[in-house]
């Protein structure tokens, strides 16, 4: 019997398969990426909100959004990209962007416990 590696987290295990297309060492390596570049733009990202710079949110939000889709949370950049189109168009204060950015932290901040997770999983699948 074959041995399968399968996507155990609540990230979207059929956007993960169809992306890295069986390319599990790709996939590992851009988990390994995401999860050491993304908790420095979060930690950016939150002091954007506090100095409550709703462009400096804007400008982050826009540089990360595409990052969640590679790892299986297209929700995540969807929100992204409306929270970010909203500040862009004037459309959103500070007062009603802030709850909405820290949500995205929260998710943010939940995506990197299941893609730790994912990541142990793969390596040491790949280390069979």
């Amino acid at each position: 019997m074959e041995n399968v590696f399968r996507f155990s987290t609540a990230l979207d295990s059929s956007v993960l398969s169809s992306f890295y297309d069986g390319d599990l060492s790709y996939a590992l390596m851009m988990f390994e990426i995401f999860l050491v570049e993304i908790p420095s733009e979060v930690k950016t990202l939150r002091a954007e909100l506090e100095q409550e710079n709703l462009e400096g949110c804007r400008r982050i939000l826009h540089k990360i959004k595409p990052n969640f889709v590679m790892v299986g949370n297209e929700p995540l950049t969807d929100h992204c990209t409306k929270i970010e189109k909203g500040i862009k168009e004037g459309q959103l204060t500070m007062q009603i962007a802030a709850p909405e950015i820290e949500s995205i932290v929260d998710e943010i901040n939940q995506t990197l416990i299941l893609l730790e997770q994912e990541t142990n999983d793969l390596k040491q699948f790949l280390n069979q």
